[in-house]
Order: structure tokens, then C-alpha cells, then sequence
């Protein structure tokens, strides 16, 4: 028995957009998106005070302090790292560039380093564009990282990471709702034509059923050559599938 076509969703479904890193899930699944972006904007609005000693200082740099706090933040949640460069002018530090955590490695060299503080063999590169600016070392870059059981050196375990499966849940889960929707909420159909059929008579009855059916719900329908003439419907009642359990998870 075999298919002769099948249905175009399934093609729609295959080609979509997956969700292979946190950066994927932040940009397209929105739980995931306010979630993020809710703590960046709380952590950052946290009252703070700089001390000089003894003495409590404005914070000396133009630049927005609140800002930079929102983009280390968001890194961390995302990658398990942030990075600072030190901006200078000759030897005075006028201020910091949050550098985006996706085009900065991090390398080690073992016979740089010193006992009790490894960070000294760690040298950042950053690429962006074809062009590649570093390397910086420790003196020249502020590293934030997260924790990590399997790495004392890179960037540690993303938030973002650890929540990635259950956001590709909830990003599949409205992929199939919507792909349902858009196709006029009509079952997926396999229509057994009889297998002493022709091919041009099979060709017309499936264009006959395209028009019947209309374009769209036309897709929605395998054709397989079989013994009987049947339609058998496939898939499952929406109500039946628990989406909203599975949403709620």
C-alpha cells in the first residue's frame, strides 16, 4: 500500500523555525522572551551605591549604569556570560562596552596561569563581521560568568539553558495550533483509491478533491492505492490532545 502523496503540512512542519540554542527560544518564544527581559529590567532598576572609601560617588562615566547592569544580565540568563571591555584613554578608564556575548571566545593557556587565580592564562578575542578585535586579557576585560560543574574557566550553565526544553515545548506546541488554524481546522485525511486505478484517473479524482475541498484543506489529504475505497481521518480531536495541560506544565 503505498503513498502516492502526503499531506503539505507535513512539509510546513518539517521546514519550520526549531529551537536549537537559547538564543532561538528568546527570540521566538514569548514566556521565554518576557521572562527574561522582566528580570533584566527589575535587576537594573535596583537601588545601588558606589562608595570611594568612605565616601558615597556619583557614577563617574556618561554612559547609563542601569543599561549595562540590563545587558549583563540579559547575557547571563542567555549564555552563562558577560563580558566588559575597559574602555581607555591612555591610562584612564573613561567607561565600558557590554560586548556581545556571542561573538567573544574565551581561551586558556595553562602555562600562563598562576597558582590560585587561573584567570591570569585567560586571553578574550571577539569577532564580529569578518573582523576579529583582541586579544584582551583579565586587565582588559570585566568577566562576569555563571557557575558551571563542568568548566572552571568558560561560560557557565545559562539559565536560559536549563529552561530550553520547556520552551521548545510551548514553541511547538503553537506551531501546531496555529499550522491546525491556518489550515481551516480540518483533520488530516488518507483517501484509499482503489489499486487497479489508473493514473490519469487517479490524478484527476485528486484534483477533483482539491476543488472540492478548496486549496488549502487540499493538503490535508494523503492519496494511497489499497484494496477498498475508504477515508480514514488521522488525527486526533484538538479538544483530545491536552494543549492546554501540556501549555500549563
Amino acid at each position: 500500500m503505498p503513498i502516492v502523496g502526503y499531506p503539505g503540512w507535513v512539509d510546513a512542519l518539517r521546514n519550520g523555525e526549531q529551537l536549537t540554542s537559547t538564543i532561538d527560544a528568546y527570540n521566538q518564544v514569548p514566556m521565554l522572551y518576557r521572562a527574561v527581559n522582566l528580570r533584566c529590567d527589575a535587576i537594573s532598576s535596583v537601588p545601588y551605591r558606589i562608595k570611594r572609601g568612605d565616601t558615597d560617588i556619583e557614577w563617574p562615566w556618561a554612559q547609563s549604569f542601569a543599561q549595562l547592569i540590563k545587558e549583563t544580565e540579559r547575557a547571563l540568563l542567555l549564555t552563562g556570560s558577560a563580558f566588559w571591555l575597559k574602555l581607555k584613554k591612555g591610562n584612564v578608564l573613561t567607561g565600558f562596552q557590554a560586548l556581545n556575548p556571542q561573538t567573544v571566545m574565551v581561551k586558556f593557556d595553562a602555562s600562563q596561569a598562576v597558582a590560585g587565580n587561573p584567570y591570569a592564562g585567560i586571553t578574550f578575542t571577539q569577532q564580529f563581521r569578518g573582523a576579529t578585535f583582541g586579544p584582551w586579557t583579565v586587565d582588559d576585560v570585566v568577566y562576569f560568568r555563571e557557575p558551571s560543574m563542568t568548566d572552571e574557566i568558560g561560560p557557565g550553565l545559562a539559565s536560559a539553558r536549563v529552561a530550553l526544553q520547556s520552551a521548545q515545548l510551548a514553541h511547538y506546541l503553537e506551531r501546531f495550533a496555529s499550522h491546525f488554524f491556518e489550515g481551516g481546522a480540518q483533520p488530516v485525511t488518507i483517501m484509499n483509491l482503489p489499486e487497479n486505478m489508473d493514473e490519469a484517473e487517479f490524478q484527476r479524482f485528486k484534483g477533483e478533491w482539491g476543488r472540492f475541498s478548496g486549496v488549502v484543506n487540499a493538503f490535508r489529504t494523503a492519496f494511497v492505492r489499497s484494496p477498498e475505497i475508504k477515508a480514514t481521518v488521522i488525527t486526533p480531536p484538538i479538544k483530545d490532545l491536552m494543549l492546554p495541560e501540556l501549555q500549563e506544565r
